[in-house]
Protein backbone atom coordinates (compact mmCIF):
# COMPACT_ATOMS: atom_id res chain seq x y z
CA UNK A 1 0.00 0.00 0.00
CA UNK A 2 1.21 3.55 -0.95
CA UNK A 3 2.24 5.77 1.75
CA UNK A 4 -0.01 8.44 -0.12
CA UNK A 5 -2.87 5.86 -0.59
CA UNK A 6 -4.50 6.52 -3.90
CA UNK A 7 -6.53 9.96 -5.63
CA UNK A 8 -9.82 8.68 -4.48
CA UNK A 9 -9.26 7.76 -1.12
CA UNK A 10 -5.71 9.58 0.27
CA UNK A 11 -3.97 8.40 2.90
CA UNK A 12 -2.74 11.71 3.92
CA UNK A 13 -4.24 14.81 3.15
CA UNK A 14 -3.84 18.74 3.35
CA UNK A 15 -6.68 21.63 4.18
CA UNK A 16 -6.36 25.05 4.32
CA UNK A 17 -8.73 26.44 6.54
CA UNK A 18 -9.32 29.72 8.66
CA UNK A 19 -7.64 32.97 7.79
CA UNK A 20 -5.59 32.02 4.20
CA UNK A 21 -6.66 33.99 0.73
CA UNK A 22 -6.77 32.06 -2.25
CA UNK A 23 -3.53 30.93 -3.74
CA UNK A 24 -1.69 33.46 -6.52
CA UNK A 25 0.54 32.72 -9.54
CA UNK A 26 3.39 34.78 -11.21
CA UNK A 27 4.89 32.69 -13.28
CA UNK A 28 6.28 29.60 -11.77
CA UNK A 29 5.94 31.74 -8.39
CA UNK A 30 2.96 30.33 -6.21
CA UNK A 31 1.84 31.73 -2.85
CA UNK A 32 -1.10 32.26 -0.65
CA UNK A 33 -1.22 35.44 1.77
CA UNK A 34 -2.65 35.14 5.02
CA UNK A 35 -5.55 37.43 6.37
CA UNK A 36 -4.19 36.97 10.25
CA UNK A 37 -3.34 33.76 12.03
CA UNK A 38 -3.85 30.99 9.67
CA UNK A 39 -4.66 27.29 10.30
CA UNK A 40 -4.24 24.02 7.94
CA UNK A 41 -4.53 21.28 8.79
CA UNK A 42 -2.63 17.60 8.01
CA UNK A 43 -4.79 14.35 8.05
CA UNK A 44 -3.05 11.39 8.83
CA UNK A 45 -5.34 8.08 7.90
CA UNK A 46 -2.52 5.55 8.40
CA UNK A 47 -2.74 3.63 11.94
CA UNK A 48 0.60 5.35 13.35
CA UNK A 49 2.30 8.18 12.96
CA UNK A 50 4.21 9.21 9.95
CA UNK A 51 6.79 11.83 9.84
CA UNK A 52 6.35 14.43 7.26
CA UNK A 53 8.92 17.38 6.25
CA UNK A 54 7.71 21.48 5.53
CA UNK A 55 9.25 23.86 3.57
CA UNK A 56 8.22 27.27 2.29
CA UNK A 57 9.54 30.73 2.05
CA UNK A 58 7.92 33.63 3.79
CA UNK A 59 7.60 37.06 4.64
CA UNK A 60 5.00 39.55 5.52
CA UNK A 61 3.23 42.82 4.64
CA UNK A 62 5.60 44.66 7.08
CA UNK A 63 8.19 43.89 9.88
CA UNK A 64 7.08 41.22 12.16
CA UNK A 65 7.85 38.10 14.07
CA UNK A 66 6.20 35.23 12.99
CA UNK A 67 5.71 31.44 13.74
CA UNK A 68 4.42 28.18 12.81
CA UNK A 69 3.28 26.13 15.88
CA UNK A 70 0.93 22.67 16.77
CA UNK A 71 -2.27 23.11 17.66
CA UNK A 72 -0.99 22.80 21.79
CA UNK A 73 1.00 25.90 21.08
CA UNK A 74 4.71 23.88 20.40
CA UNK A 75 6.15 26.27 17.71
CA UNK A 76 8.23 24.57 15.29
CA UNK A 77 9.62 27.46 13.35
CA UNK A 78 9.55 31.17 13.89
CA UNK A 79 11.23 33.96 12.32
CA UNK A 80 11.33 37.74 12.10
CA UNK A 81 10.29 38.52 8.02
CA UNK A 82 9.23 42.08 6.46
CA UNK A 83 7.71 43.27 2.56
CA UNK A 84 11.55 43.22 1.53
CA UNK A 85 13.24 40.37 4.28
CA UNK A 86 12.45 36.62 3.49
CA UNK A 87 13.07 33.49 5.91
CA UNK A 88 13.06 30.43 4.18
CA UNK A 89 12.04 27.34 6.51
CA UNK A 90 12.98 23.91 6.46
CA UNK A 91 11.13 21.67 9.30
CA UNK A 92 12.01 17.99 9.51
CA UNK A 93 10.49 15.17 11.71
CA UNK A 94 7.14 16.45 12.28
CA UNK A 95 5.35 13.44 13.26
CA UNK A 96 1.59 13.45 12.21
CA UNK A 97 -0.27 11.43 14.81
CA UNK A 98 -3.24 9.09 13.13
CA UNK A 99 -6.15 11.60 12.37
CA UNK A 100 -6.09 15.70 12.12
CA UNK A 101 -3.36 17.45 13.02
CA UNK A 102 -3.51 21.22 13.20
CA UNK A 103 -0.97 23.96 11.99
CA UNK A 104 -0.89 27.40 12.63
CA UNK A 105 0.67 30.50 11.30
CA UNK A 106 1.11 33.54 13.64
CA UNK A 107 2.51 37.05 13.79
CA UNK A 108 3.11 39.77 16.30
CA UNK A 109 0.92 42.00 14.78
CA UNK A 110 -2.03 42.82 12.61
CA UNK A 111 -2.89 42.60 9.33
CA UNK A 112 -2.44 46.01 7.20
CA UNK A 113 -3.43 47.62 4.33
CA UNK A 114 -1.12 47.85 1.08
CA UNK A 115 -0.97 50.55 -1.12
CA UNK A 116 -2.10 48.43 -4.56
CA UNK A 117 -4.45 45.33 -2.97
CA UNK A 118 -8.13 46.33 -0.73
CA UNK A 119 -7.22 43.38 0.97
CA UNK A 120 -5.60 43.60 5.02
CA UNK A 121 -2.60 41.53 4.46
CA UNK A 122 -0.51 39.44 6.92
CA UNK A 123 2.14 36.86 6.11
CA UNK A 124 2.93 35.56 2.38
CA UNK A 125 3.96 31.97 2.06
CA UNK A 126 5.02 30.83 -1.30
CA UNK A 127 6.50 27.64 -2.57
CA UNK A 128 5.23 25.48 0.39
CA UNK A 129 6.06 21.60 -0.37
CA UNK A 130 5.19 19.23 2.24
CA UNK A 131 6.70 15.34 2.13
CA UNK A 132 5.77 12.54 3.89
CA UNK A 133 8.34 9.45 4.74
CA UNK A 134 11.04 9.14 5.95
CA UNK A 135 14.22 11.15 4.73
CA UNK A 136 16.08 9.53 1.28
CA UNK A 137 12.70 8.05 0.88
CA UNK A 138 10.00 10.82 1.26
CA UNK A 139 7.39 11.20 -1.13
CA UNK A 140 5.81 14.41 -1.97
CA UNK A 141 2.34 15.18 -0.61
CA UNK A 142 1.76 18.76 -1.22
CA UNK A 143 3.50 22.02 -3.22
CA UNK A 144 1.98 24.99 -4.37
CA UNK A 145 4.63 24.59 -6.69
CA UNK A 146 2.49 22.53 -9.01
CA UNK A 147 -1.62 22.96 -10.54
Amino acid sequence: ASLLGSSTVPKLAVEFRDGWFEAERADTFFWRWTGGPAEFVLTNRHDGPVPVRMSFVLNAISKRNVVLAREDGRVLWGAEVSSKHSEAADIRDVSLAPGENRFFLRSDLPPSGADNDTRLLDMMVRNLVIEAGPDGHHMTIFSSRRR
